[in-house]
């Protein structure tokens, strides 16, 4: 099923999500899809130089995220030179993951140890801080009864993900990510886990495929809201095949299923 709506707005949020796995045949899909859009068109086309004003021109921090991923995007693929660094620093956190990552995969050795203020309490931390802190907490027994703690260790291990199998605790992450295959059913704290962050974990340690499809279908099938997270629909298709795609037919997509298996096909 397909949701509508504004053609920019589209193109954004799937980029902005997906930017770290499309493909250049994927963007040209993308690009291809919404024709009427120049925006995207001319930000695409835009050189080192001219995406780099953009950025320190400031203003909606929404654009300056795309402008970064545009920018990291051409970097990965080879339009500007790997040794060629970038930065903005983010008033809103939340909109700075995705570019973070890309920085992660990109080579950006200080972004996993880069301060960042948590906006509930004005805390000052980093990714890895955050990792460090929270790995382990599964199996305390008092604590951490809160829900919130499964997706806050994921989103973390989300952005780290492109170097996660070489990470020091990797084999404390792989029993986290155990933890959440055995007890899904039966953990109350998992009730709100993320689709998106945990198909990125599982994808990110090339966790086996059968242990983690249960718990991706169970997560697809209780959303009660559209995959506006391209990235869990692209990542299980690419994981899980037919048996993803013939779930996400059943499911509404903004921009249509159509467009969520040719992006991942590319």
């Amino acid at each position: 099923m397909t949701l509508t709506m504004n053609k920019f707005s589209v193109l954004n949020s799937i980029f902005e999500i997906c930017s770290c796995f499309l493909s250049e045949d994927g963007v040209n899909i993308l690009l291809d899809q919404y024709q009427s859009s120049t925006r995207m068109k001319d930000i695409f086309n835009a050189n080192e130089d001219e995406i780099q004003k953009l950025i320190l021109r400031g203003g909606d921090e929404e654009d300056i995220a795309l402008y970064l991923n545009v920018f990291l995007w051409k970097q990965r693929h080879g339009e500007i030179r790997k040794d060629k660094r970038i930065w903005y620093n983010f008033e809103e956190h939340s909109l700075a993951w995705t570019v973070h990552r890309h920085m992660v995969e990109r080579g950006y050795e200080f972004v996993a140890l880069m301060p960042y203020e948590i906006p509930l309490d004005h805390t000052i931390t980093s990714y890895e801080e955050q990792t460090e802190m929270y790995l382990g907490f599964h199996k305390e027994t008092e604590g951490y009864d809160d829900d919130d703690y499964f997706n806050m260790l994921i989103n973390n291990l989300n952005v780290i993900g492109p170097k996660i199998i070489s990470h020091k605790r990797l084999p404390e992450i792989i029993e986290f990510t155990d933890c959440i295959v055995a007890n899904f059913n039966t953990d109350k704290r998992l009730r709100w886990l993320s689709l998106s962050g945990f198909t990125m974990l599982v994808c990110d340690l090339s966790y086996p495929r059968d242990k983690s499809w249960p718990v991706y279908l169970s997560l697809l099938r209780r959303e009660s809201v559209t995959i506006f997270d391209y990235s869990a629909g692209l990542l299980g298709i690419r994981m899980y095949g037919d048996k993803a795609r013939n779930e996400l037919k059943k499911t509404e997509i903004v921009g249509g299923y159509d467009l969520l298996d040719a992006l991942a096909s590319s």
